[in-house]
C-alpha cells in the first residue's frame, strides 16, 4: 500500500506553462473587461513614471533570456488557442505574473500614440531586464507614459540603485 503525503511536505504539482499562459490570458482578459483598473491595477505593481531611457540592452543571465524566450512561445500559443484575440494589456499582465513566479522582475509599461483627436491609442508592453517580452512589435510608434512596477522586482535601476 503507497502512502499519501499531504500538507506542506506534499511534493508540487507543477502545472505546464502553456495552461499557466493560457489560464493568465483568460483571467487578464476578464478583468480588462469586466472591472474598473482603479479596482485591479494594483495586481500589476504601483504606477509610476517611465525612466528616461530604456536601453535594449539584455542584462539578464542566458538562463533568464532561455525563460523570456520560454515566456514569448507560450504566450503566442496561448494566445492563438483563446477564441478571441487578447489585448496587449491582457498578454503583458499574464507575461509580468509568469515572471513573477519565476521571480524574475517584470514592468509593464503604458504607451500613448498622440493624433489630431483627443482620444489616443494605448498599448502595453512587458519588460524585464531591459528587453521588451511582449509587445516589442506593436510598441511603434507610442510613447511611454506610465510603469506599473512591483515593489522589489525592478527592471530598470533607479538613481537609487545605481549608487548602491
Amino acid at each position: 500500500m503507497s502512502e499519501t503525503i499531504s500538507g506542506p511536505d506534499a511534493p508540487r504539482r507543477r502545472v505546464p506553462l502553456l495552461v499557466q499562459a493560457w489560464l493568465l490570458l483568460i483571467v487578464g482578459t476578464f478583468l480588462q473587461r469586466a472591472v474598473p483598473m482603479t479596482w485591479w491595477g494594483s495586481l500589476l505593481g504601483t504606477p509610476g513614471p517611465v525612466p528616461d531611457s530604456q536601453p535594449t540592452t539584455l542584462l539578464g543571465s542566458e538562463e533568464t533570456n532561455s525563460r523570456h524566450n520560454e515566456l514569448k512561445e507560450a504566450i503566442y500559443r496561448a494566445s492563438r488557442a483563446l477564441p478571441w484575440k487578447p489585448s496587449c494589456l491582457a498578454r503583458a499582465f499574464t507575461g509580468q505574473r509568469i515572471l513573477l513566479s519565476w521571480n524574475i522582475p517584470g514592468d509593464v509599461v503604458i504607451g500613448l500614440k498622440p493624433e489630431g483627436n483627443a482620444n489616443w491609442p494605448a498599448h502595453a508592453w512587458l519588460i524585464s531586464r531591459r528587453e521588451t517580452i511582449i509587445g516589442e512589435l506593436e510598441k511603434e510608434g507610442f510613447f511611454p507614459a506610465t510603469m506599473f512596477r512591483l515593489s522589489g522586482h525592478s527592471t530598470v535601476p533607479t538613481a537609487t540603485s545605481a549608487k548602491d
